[in-house]
């Protein structure tokens, strides 16, 4: 027993510098990307954050709208530097919750730097930190605000915030909300009601702002006197796509996921195929021991499941229609479910789950943990990827094996062991 207990020991150490090292280089590749990214006042990262309402009120305008105002006041400073500055706070708040809360649960924490998970969201300059840092407040608030009226006002305050920042908030956060308006005990039909109706009358005119060429133009426009490139260009990237139409943007959304000629497969097949390894891997990696054992009848394991069910189910639209970025949605879903699963109690979910859902979490539970379980996790672990936009077989070099791979290829291509114009056959 002492032997077995040393061997797994050792694993689990070896494991912890893979998963280190995999960490680091996934950090300078998004350093790389950021740097890119915010050197380029067009790339898509910026110029989502330069959307504002000089052309009227619309979506995503209400962080742009601030910093052209504060860009009016002191010309001097690029609001470059503000859109890092923001995002490295964001990612720093979720970081930093996500870490203390797996070291005070236990919990195993080599899932946190995988494509399907933190790296998912694979542009560091983009608006998807900040919105996982309102949840964490959302979540704060309701669990802390003891008055039943200024929970509820005070979640929709910051649930309307977030919603002018960027609308895919309202499938990450919103249902569950008023999920848990309707089912928590001791809420009165005027709490349920408001509870119910603000989130969604906000979503709605957030919708019904969506933007046209005209306002994408005018928005433009506006950061001519900060970036001379922009007299002589049209509308580019993020400020390009407020002018877009609904129909053409599901179509094209849905296209890019099922229809396309290099989707149909991979569309089709992959991406339900890695769903359902997220479902298995997610609860046999986070509740490891370091013995390799598992109560695999926890009530905590039917919690996560139970909770992973409900947010896949609330961003099955962004999965399907209203996105193509599918290492974002990815990363929507597990975050929101591990956010979700540290802040609510555990007494609290058994009184609001239904009992199908209970149900069915706990089948789930008995399929995915199974003789061995874990260690298959753990090597399907090192695989997983998912592209980060469309379907790709390139989505590989996301994963582990293939970060490392890249490094390791890339190394001989610097030592003249292999020609430099090679290519990595994957």
């Amino acid at each position: 027993m002492e032997q077995k207990g040393d061997t797994s020991k050792i694993f689990y150490q070896i494991m912890n510098l893979i998963m280190s090292g995999y960490t680091i280089l996934t950090l300078y590749r998004w350093t790389k990307k950021a740097w890119e990214a915010a050197t380029q006042c067009s790339s898509w990262g910026v110029t989502e954050f330069l959307i504002n309402y000089q052309g009227g009120y619309v979506r995503r305008g209400l962080m742009g709208e601030i910093l052209y105002q504060i860009a009016q006041i002191s010309p001097s400073i690029d609001p470059r530097y503000y859109i890092v500055s923001i995002c490295l706070i964001s990612f720093c708040v979720l970081a930093w919750f996500l870490i203390f809360h797996f070291k005070e649960s236990n919990l195993c924490w080599w899932l946190l730097p995988l494509n399907v998970c933190l790296s998912g969201a694979f542009d560091f300059i983009r608006k998807d930190f900040i919105c996982t840092s309102l949840i964490i407040l959302i979540l704060t608030l309701y669990t802390k605000i003891r008055s039943r009226w200024l929970r509820i006002l005070a979640c929709s305050a910051c649930l309307i915030l977030a919603l002018n920042i960027h609308e895919c908030i309202f499938f990450m956060i919103a249902p569950f909300l008023i999920f848990l308006y309707l089912r928590e005990p001791g809420y009165h039909l005027v709490h349920r009601l408001i509870g119910l109706s603000i989130p969604i009358v906000f979503m709605c005119i957030v919708c019904m702002y969506k933007g046209d060429n005209h306002i994408a133009q005018s928005i433009w426009n506006s950061w001519c006197f900060m970036y001379d490139d922009f007299s002589t260009m049209a509308p580019q990237t993020s400020i390009e796509a407020i002018g877009w139409e609904s129909n053409n943007t599901f179509i094209f959304h849905a296209y890019n996921n099922f229809l396309a000629r290099y989707t149909i497969i991979y569309g089709w097949f992959s991406k339900p195929l890695v769903w359902s390894l997220i479902v298995l891997i997610m609860p046999n990696i986070l509740f490891i021991k370091r013995n390799w054992q598992v109560n695999k009848s926890a009530p905590e394991i039917t919690r996560m499941l139970g909770i992973m069910i409900f947010q896949f189910l609330s961003l099955l639209p962004m999965f399907t229609v209203l996105s193509c970025d599918g290492s974002r949605i990815c990363f929507y879903w597990t975050v929101t479910s591990l956010l979700i699963y540290f802040c609510l109690p555990h007494s609290l979910y058994l009184r609001i789950a239904p009992q199908m859902l209970i149900n069915t979490a706990s089948f789930l539970q008995k399929i995915i943990f199974f003789k061995k379980s874990c260690i298959i996790s753990i090597v399907l672990m090192l695989f997983i990827c998912i592209s980060p936009v469309g379907t790709s077989r390139q989505a590989f070099k996301q994963s582990v094996l293939g970060t490392y791979a890249q490094t390791c290829f890339r190394c001989l291509k610097y030592t003249n062991i292999i020609p430099k114009d090679t290519k990595l056959p994957i």
